[in-house]
């Protein structure tokens, strides 16, 4: 089953406007899914392949010679940011508008490869979970979306929805983490998701979840840019009183059963 996303307007009209376009936003937000229903006849390469990685890290022009100059979906591109430096080459040589299509799930460091690389030659759009329109033909009421939340698979396969959750957050502290930043006690780290859900929309307060996790306020900070990286929480300021932690739609449902 697939559920038409809000963003399809802009996706096409920036595929006739930039030879490169890039879909970002949190794991399993359903990136991959849209590209694939909203393209046809396109070749799709996933860097979550160790095989695809090592052939693009090791032979870049090779790798993309492959494609003969055609669109192509290359997935989870964070993975492997040396290669933009040739797609860039490729570019310049012929602007053929949406030829690269590209997906990325980590926000900071991709983003500086990016704007270092590509600026001005692609276009960057990001797909959250389901917005509530998007997901208003599977919910009948506020407690479907606060118990099975908006991110696609458990939204609409709510029987799917402890193990999706058990798999989300393994998936993403044993994976995910380590691309990011890295972090040792992964106990520790597991233990500040969960606690900044159970304090979303409130103010942000180093000290007193560092004393909770025993670990540093330094630590508490950097790991809050983790979250924001990664699509799941993002800060707003307010003012002298300091920053409030805000998790993503429904991510405080992701981080554990306690939220």
């Amino acid at each position: 089953m697939y559920i038409p996303r809000k963003l399809k307007k802009t996706f096409q009209s920036a595929l006739r406007h930039f030879p490169a376009v890039l879909i970002t936003g949190p794991r399993q937000s359903g990136k991959t899914t849209f590209l694939k229903h909203e393209t046809k006849d396109i070749s799709y390469v996933t860097f979550d392949d160790p095989l695809n990685r090592d052939y693009a890290l090791k032979d870049a022009n090779g790798f993309l010679d492959q494609f003969k100059g055609n669109p192509v979906i290359l997935d989870e591109i964070q993975y492997v940011p040396e290669l933009l430096q040739y797609i860039k080459i490729r570019i310049d040589r012929k602007r053929t508008p949406g030829v690269w299509i590209m997906t990325g799930s980590q926000q900071f460091h991709l983003m500086k490869n990016i704007s270092e690389t590509l600026a001005g030659r692609i276009a960057i759009l990001e797909l959250g979970p389901f917005n509530l329109q998007e997901g208003r033909s599977r919910k009948k009421n506020l407690e479907d979306f606060l118990w099975t939340g908006l991110f696609p698979e458990p939204a609409c396969y709510p029987e799917k929805r402890d193990l999706w959750l058990n798999g989300y957050i393994q998936t993403y502290v044993e994976r995910d983490i380590r691309q990011i930043e890295n972090i040792r006690d992964f106990r520790s780290f597991e233990m500040f998701v969960n606690l900044s859900a159970a304090f979303h929309s409130q103010e942000f307060h180093p000290a007193t979840l560092a004393r909770t996790c025993g670990v540093s306020q330094t630590a508490i900070t950097s790991w809050a840019k983790i979250l924001e990286a990664s699509y799941l929480a993002f800060m707003l300021s307010s003012g002298n009183a300091g920053q409030n932690l805000r998790c993503k739609p429904d991510s405080h449902y992701l981080v554990g059963k306690n939220t």
